[in-house]
């Protein structure tokens, strides 16, 4: 069995003197710059994704919504985009564990919004929303799940480490790139094709003349661009 130690090394500027913040901040940096040289087209891909958020919420203005459960599905749609950018800086940064605890906050919220149109709104809340509903995404629940509780030792390896030799484990006291961090931003271009799916179907159901046209043009933009990207969520997408 592996002996896991944590090793405080000036790798990761422990000797910069300027204390833990700064030091963080530093290696964030350096954890972005490698993902960004490793993936260029990442900031194009984002972009994408917050621009489709910005013309979302500008069609909303002066509308009012009377409806409960359209009421209930905007404000998910709200927190959908607020923690979507969030969860995507942690990705940049390399905090994998902090980005798929946001992440499958992002799953359940999906389920919810799904939820809303098929069941009572009495009948919903106090309740986890079923992911089961949310294919093909849902796979992934179990493995956030893990990640986000802590569930195990293993989990724990999102850190980030590198071998000491064959027994030991030299964990990283500061985010540090490292291949789960194109994984967990595939994650987060899934659910955000996902809020598209249901951002759609909000807006036809609360603004009037609204015509979906001008989104669709939005998505098959972000997937041309992805396509032409080395991103690998986008080999498995055919536009």
């Amino acid at each position: 069995m592996i002996d896991s130690y944590l090793a405080f090394s000036g790798l990761f500027h422990m000797n910069s003197g300027k204390g833990y913040v700064y030091d963080l901040c530093s290696c964030r940096k350096e954890a972005m710059d490698a993902l960004l040289k490793a993936y260029p087209s990442i900031p194009g891909v984002f972009g994408r994704m917050t621009s489709f958020f910005t013309d979302f919420s500008h069609r909303f203005d002066g509308i009012e919504v009377g409806d409960e459960g359209l009421q209930y599905k905007l404000l998910l749609a709200v927190s959908f985009m607020r923690t979507h950018v969030c969860a995507c800086e942690h990705i940049f940064n390399s905090e994998s564990i902090e980005s798929a605890t946001l992440l499958r906050k992002q799953l359940e919220l999906i389920a919810r919004m799904k939820e809303v149109d098929v069941n009572q709104l009495s009948t919903l809340f106090g309740r986890v929303p079923n992911v089961s509903n949310v294919r093909p995404m849902n796979v992934l629940y179990g493995v956030l799940s893990k990640i986000a509780h802590n569930a195990d030792v293993e989990s724990l390896d999102m850190l980030g480490f590198r071998m000491e030799d064959e027994m030991h484990k030299h964990f990283c006291l500061y985010p540090v790139y490292n291949e789960n961090t194109i994984f967990s931003f595939g994650i987060a271009i899934g659910l955000f094709l996902m809020f598209v799916v249901e951002a759609i179907h909000l807006q036809k159901g609360i603004i009037p003349g609204y015509d979906v046209q001008a989104d669709g043009d939005a998505v098959i933009d972000f997937l041309q661009f992805g396509k032409s990207s080395n991103i690998p969520f986008f080999n498995k997408i055919e536009v």
